[in-house]
């Protein structure tokens, strides 16, 4: 118990260093990059490959904690995203994030009907992880660092079929070099070695888009999250299960333009996520989740999160051991 208390001290310490940093993104429509990097960690040569399909719905109008009975504006963020992962040493690894993205902000008042749809290819997030602390034979506690960027390879200026901007939060893309700082400790249980509990740590320093409608200079808001969650293998006949639920606090300062604060922008969240990974074998597995926020608080008025849904496959296997080896089915 003294061991776990110490975990979430450091966690919380870890969380509370960026407070003094200012601005940070607007509501939580956008591609869910920052959320999503960072594989877990594996011996030397272990390889990883996950495809995702995530779809991030916004029905729920608020201003500051009140929920607005207006049911007028939506917006919905589809997103394929593909990650994969190498393990180069037991200690060192890097993972590499890409996305394709498609938007829809749809505005219903009376007869008039107003939508706007944007499609193409997200930012690209590259992490360098390293294994600082691993205890136990087997390890049964870990704690591992990383650093990364992320790149604007995904479009920022496109416009609509009527000549006119798309805005910054509908954008494939943010135009901005971001630096990512990442941080997860995992703890095994020691009277159920197949549950463990863990704990990720998420500071994302967002750069600016300094060509943003030609003119202005467009810098999405810092933001940090917390996940800590709790994962355990089950078996169901030859099945393998492995069910987890996890908390994600995130905190989203407000967007800036020009250097001025824009009002309703950013907030803070508090989410739910339930995930169940079924194992085909031992490399390949399927998976699929749901989120929805258990709080919210937004700055101004602006659209906050509904729900989210999450479902993939999983691929891992080791190159140097499987090197004259195909993948057993």
């Amino acid at each position: 118990m003294r061991l776990i208390f110490i975990l979430l001290t450091i966690s919380v310490l870890c969380l509370g260093c960026p407070r003094g940093v200012n601005a940070q993104t607007c509501c939580s429509g956008g591609v869910p990059l920052s959320g999503n990097v960072g594989f877990p960690s594996g011996d030397k040569g272990l390889f990883q490959v996950q495809l995702d399909y995530d779809d991030n719905v916004l029905k729920t109008l608020k201003s500051g904690n009140d929920h607005l009975d207006d049911d007028a504006r939506t917006r919905h963020t589809r997103s394929i995203l593909f990650q994969t992962g190498y393990t180069f040493a037991n200690k060192l690894s890097l993972d590499v994030l890409a996305s394709y993205v498609w938007q829809e902000r749809k505005i219903v008042q009376g007869t008039t009907r107003d939508v706007t749809r944007t499609a193409g290819l997200g930012d690209l997030t590259v992490l360098l992880k390293y294994k600082w602390l691993s205890l136990g034979q087997p390890e049964h506690t870990s704690i591992t660092s990383a650093v990364g960027v992320k790149m604007p390879t995904g479009s920022s200026d496109l416009i609509r079929s009527n000549g006119l901007s798309v805005n910054a939060d509908l954008q494939p893309g943010s135009g901005a070099w971001d630096g990512v700082f990442w941080t997860r400790i995992v703890h095994g249980l020691a009277k159920r070695p197949s549950m463990n509990m863990s704990s990720t740590m998420i500071f994302v320093l967002k750069g600016k888009n300094k060509d943003y409608l030609d003119v202005f200079t467009y810098r999405f808001g810092n933001e940090i999250q917390w996940h800590i969650g709790i994962a355990d293998r089950l078996f169901l006949g030859k099945m393998i299960f492995d069910p987890s639920i996890q908390l994600r606090y995130r905190r989203a300062f407000r967007d800036r333009q020009d250097g001025f604060e824009i009002e309703s922008t950013g907030g803070d969240w508090i989410m739910l996520n339930w995930d169940n990974r079924f194992w085909i074998n031992n490399q390949l597995a399927l998976h699929g989740g749901i989120e929805f926020p258990i709080y919210g608080r937004v700055n101004g008025t602006q659209l906050s999160p509904t729900y989210r849904l999450n479902f993939g496959i999983y691929l891992q296997l080791n190159v140097l051991k499987n090197k004259n080896q195909g993948i057993e089915f």
